[in-house]
């Protein structure tokens, strides 16, 4: 089980991949046109987590960092890009970049409760 706050900073880690994410399908979307152009996609959030594990292990201090997501989380495919498959990756990105930060603000504002009635 997570401490509250590596769980903040997990969530807050989440938020950036779909960040990462979103810029790594406009990239796509941006030289789809380009000849010769491979779709390049981006490491699943488990398998970068399970990269940075060291980062969330228990002698750390309750304040983990956000994990680096760069370059060498990225996978050059061997596909084309194909505009529609990319715009319905976005939507499916865009949509659980709001869930993840609605999720984010929730647990802030019980967290500021929990502080306050302290």
């Amino acid at each position: 089980m997570f401490e509250p706050t590596k769980l903040l900073t997990l969530m807050a880690n989440k938020l950036e991949w779909h960040k990462e994410m979103t810029h790594r399908i406009g990239h796509n979307i941006a030289n789809s046109e380009t000849p010769g152009f491979k779709r390049v996609d981006l490491k699943s959030f488990n398998d970068i987590l399970k990269s940075n594990a060291s980062l969330f292990k228990k002698n750390q201090s309750s304040l983990t960092p956000i994990m680096p997501i760069n370059n060498r989380h990225q996978i050059q495919t061997r596909d084309e890009v194909k505009r529609d498959v990319e715009s319905m990756i976005m939507a499916e990105n865009s949509v659980n970049h709001q869930a993840n930060l609605q999720l984010y603000k929730k647990y802030l504002g019980l967290m500021k409760t929990v502080v306050a009635k302290t």
